[in-house]
């Protein structure tokens, strides 16, 4: 069927289709097709239901092609139609045609021969009409020239400047010509005294920050049109626009914020440096002077940048502290700077400013962490402070180390969290280059403070250690006793905890393995032995002036002993007090690392002399010369810092400096029987309640106790002791009554 169509249309088909088409005899639309053989085939082939439906569907196909038979005929009867009445109207309108171009063609003939009667008529008179024309249009002339100078005034009034240079080169070539005349002179020298003022009012423009870039670009142009020479234009150029932004820069910086303050800047002076390349270029054929003008402007720029990024974050930090927003308008006005400048380094890579503007981030950079780690500084130095001159009270004392402790590490995290965001712009340009130097810089900021630290805590410790019987206090005096022993223990706690933590937070805000170093930690423990030296001597030092005060008594002529002296109880109250506060502040197994032989064995600090007057007011000369001798002793005497910074060890190095003050003293005086017993009752009494008070090792504390009631033994004119017996019977008592 659609071969018939295509036969009926005319229309032709592909050879190959067609070849097709003709072999296949058992296809319906093929032109080979052989109804026979296709039902034969159908009825050996197919059953008859199927045969049925064959039907069916071969039964509305004939009937949809019927239906496209009678719409085919329907449209090309519809064109016929219409074809019939368009031929129709046509020859309507073509029956009069042949007449009205009959009547055209008599109409031209008319209208030539006319023309040709006017020529002839007109013909003398026409070289009379050339020649007063010409006459005419020099008239003009001469007229345009002799008002040439009052129309530039003119247009010079009215700031046309475009067409005042247009009638002057008009003219100029005509009046240069004639210039030997009086009268053309004249005209050209009062035309060039308006053109001079022409110039300088083109220059001026250059120089207003106002002009825009159209209006500079004309200026340019007209200027060069006046036959001025392109180097002088340029001169003059680079010169106004080097006012204007030099104007710009001199601007006073205004308390709004760095990020403020930097877009009004950039806004201002980098939006007309931009117009001024583009007028250039556009307007010169070469960059001569251009680079020289741009890296001179922005040596000031980057002069004027810096101090808004360096000072601003400086006052920012001292009246906000280390808070985001602070941090927040940095990173702003780092990023605005650095896409900013990238802009003004692409248009113009020949001024070479890449290196120096990443000077700036990096100098923006390396003031947050100067900046910052001054201020964690000055808290620290605050909280070692305050530390230091504690006093107890009845809050925990620990507590407030693991409070500065806190307060540090908060710190700490604070600064790199916020440094990251530096570390994190490695997708700048400009700043990417950068990176691993600013990854560095933190690292050795840090532990620079650190050290810092260390050096605080340190230098609240006396300047050496001084074992001293005399009145006078020696070492820091704003240092109390248990402010050295939380120092110590604040030393330890950093060490061990606080720099584990910044060495982790370092690790995972720069992607890198960050260690501190051995130093670092190495220093701090040394330092909490340093405090800890200063703990044991003024504790020592508190003491030896109870035990000063016990013996300043007659010992020749003392009575029966009933008990243990009043001075002794003061001891050991004051012992008691000493035992708690470090139970408060080192619990126990606490030890420090130790890289050196003196280390193992115990820091200890020989005493100075100098430092150490052990001359008492009211003594002999004899006594005088005793004490002295006895100063040049305890020059021989080490205080030690423990191997382990424990209770235990702690409390036994200062119970050594106090049974050390006590035989020296006892070496001083000269005892009788009864004070000899006395003092044996004392130090029996020191030695069961220290024990019993202090947990210190038995053996220790009976060795450094015998040594004393030695020392008594060979100061005694009768060194008769006391049944033991009875000694513990007096202390049975005491301890009873307890």
């Amino acid at each position: 069927m659609m071969s018939m169509l295509a036969q009926y249309y005319k229309t032709k088909t592909d050879d190959k289709q067609a070849a097709k088409t003709a072999v296949n005899v058992s296809d319906i639309d093929s032109e080979g097709f052989d109804s026979t053989l296709f039902v034969k085939k159908l009825l050996d082939k197919v059953s008859l239901e199927e045969l049925m439906r064959k039907d069916r569907k071969l039964s509305e196909e004939i009937k949809k092609l019927d239906t496209d038979l009678q719409m085919l005929v329907y449209e090309n009867y519809n064109k016929f139609i219409t074809a019939t009445d368009t031929i129709k109207k046509m020859k309507k309108h073509v029956e009069g045609m042949e007449g009205e171009m009959k009547d055209l063609t008599e109409n031209m003939d008319k209208i030539a021969a006319c023309n040709d009667v006017i020529n002839d008529n007109l013909a003398p008179k026409r070289s009379k009409i050339e020649k007063l024309s010409s006459v005419n249009r020099m008239l003009r002339k001469m007229q345009f020239l002799i008002e040439l100078p009052s129309r530039l005034e003119q247009c010079l009034e009215m700031k046309s400047f475009a067409v005042a240079v247009k009638y002057y080169n008009l003219a100029n070539h005509i009046l240069k010509q004639y210039s030997h005349l009086p009268s053309f002179q004249n005209i050209h020298e009062r035309s060039m005294e308006v053109v001079v003022k022409l110039k300088q009012h083109l220059k001026d423009a250059l120089s207003e920050p106002a002009s825009t870039h159209s209006i500079l670009e004309e200026n340019v142009r007209l200027l060069l049109d006046l036959d001025e020479a392109e180097a002088d234009v340029r001169r003059d150029f680079l010169n106004g626009r080097r006012k204007v932004l030099t104007d710009i820069l001199s601007m006073e910086l205004k308390d709004v914020g760095i990020t403020q303050n930097l877009k009004d800047l950039n806004s201002n002076f980098i939006s007309k440096f931009q117009q001024t390349v583009r007028v250039h270029n556009q307007s010169f054929k070469s960059n001569t002077g251009l680079i020289e003008f741009t890296r001179e402007l922005f040596n000031q720029y980057f002069k004027i940048s810096k101090k808004i990024l360096l000072d601003g974050y400086q006052n920012v930090v001292n009246m906000n502290g280390m808070e985001q927003s602070s941090m927040t308008d940095l990173k702003s006005a780092v990023l605005m700077f650095a896409v900013d400048l990238f802009v003004v380094h692409a248009r113009l890579p020949e001024a070479a400013l890449s290196d120096k503007i990443s000077n700036v981030l990096s100098d923006a950079v390396r003031q947050y962490l100067t900046v910052n780690v001054k201020f964690i500084k000055n808290k620290c130095q605050d909280l070692i402070s305050n530390i230091a001159k504690f006093k107890p009270r009845e809050q925990a004392t620990l507590s407030i180390i693991n409070e500065a402790s806190n307060e540090m590490l908060t710190s700490f995290e604070t600064l790199i969290s916020h440094y990251k965001i530096f570390i994190d712009m490695k997708d700048v340009k400009l700043i990417e280059t950068k990176i691993n130097l600013f990854k560095s810089w933190i690292k050795s900021y840090l532990v620079g403070l650190l050290f810092n630290v260390m050096d605080m805590i340190g230098k609240c410790a006396c300047p050496h250690s001084i074992v001293s019987i005399s009145k006078e206090r020696v070492g820091n005096a704003e240092t109390t006793p248990v402010g050295a022993l939380m120092l110590s223990r604040l030393a330890i706690m950093i060490g061990n905890e606080v720099i584990s933590q910044v060495q982790q937070l370092l690790t995972d805000a720069s992607n890198n393995d960050y260690f501190m170093g051995g130093k670092v930690i190495e220093g701090f423990h040394q330092v909490a032995g340093v405090m800890v030296v200063h703990y044991i001597e003024q504790s020592g030092l508190t003491c030896g002036h109870f035990i000063r005060a016990g013996m300043e008594r007659d010992w020749l002529s003392m009575d029966v002993p009933r008990g243990e002296g009043k001075h002794v109880t003061i001891l050991t109250d004051e012992t008691n007090k000493i035992f708690s506060e470090l139970v408060a502040i080192l619990p126990q197994g606490i030890r420090r690392s130790h890289s050196n032989e003196s280390l193992q064995s115990g820091t200890a600090t020989t005493i100075s002399n100098a430092a150490s007057p052990f001359i008492m007011d009211g003594l002999s000369s004899d006594m005088n010369y005793m004490m002295k001798s006895f100063n040049k002793k305890l020059a021989t005497f080490r205080i030690k810092s423990p191997k382990d910074i424990q209770v235990r060890s702690v409390m036994m190095e200062i119970l050594k400096i106090t049974c050390k003050t006590f035989e020296e003293y006892v070496r001083l005086l000269t005892f009788g029987k009864n004070g000899f017993q006395q003092l044996q009752v004392d130090v029996a009494f020191l030695k069961m309640t220290w024990q019993n008070q202090c947990g210190v090792d038995e053996h220790a504390i009976s060795s450094l106790l015998n040594e004393v009631q030695a020392s008594t033994s060979e100061r005694c004119l009768e060194p008769t002791p006391l049944d033991p017996k009875v000694v513990a019977n007096l202390l049975d008592k005491k301890f009873s009554k307890k």
